[in-house]
């Protein structure tokens, strides 16, 4: 049985959902790092983490409106890929993930 066609729309709601869930992944990231180590002038790396997972939700959320926006006004076949905007918060997401680990790692 050939597989069906997705409704009209279902991939613009998919892309808006899952740049929706990124950005709220992140700003629960920052959320359990002001939990587990509030800030504080001698750790400076526990301020920058939960402020740099704040930063990079807003960059999710202002790309996937951004790019949800596009997709309602264009055509889909003159559209860009994406891919630029993806790697950016992909790579933003690996950062914070590093130094989230080294401060884990640091902390002991």
């Amino acid at each position: 049985m050939p597989p069906r066609d997705a409704p009209t729309g279902a991939q613009l709601e998919r892309t808006a959902l899952a740049w929706a869930r990124t950005s709220l992944a992140l700003q629960g990231n920052g959320a359990i790092l002001l939990l587990r180590h509030p800030p504080s002038l001698d750790q400076p790396l526990h301020t920058v983490l939960p402020a740099y997972a704040l930063l990079l939700s807003l960059v999710a959320a202002v790309v996937g409106r951004r790019r949800s926006g596009r997709l309602l006004r264009e055509r889909p076949e003159s559209l860009s890929s994406g891919r630029a905007e993806a790697l950016v918060v992909g790579i933003g997401v690996a950062v914070l993930a590093v130094l989230t680990t080294a401060s884990l790692l640091l902390d002991g």
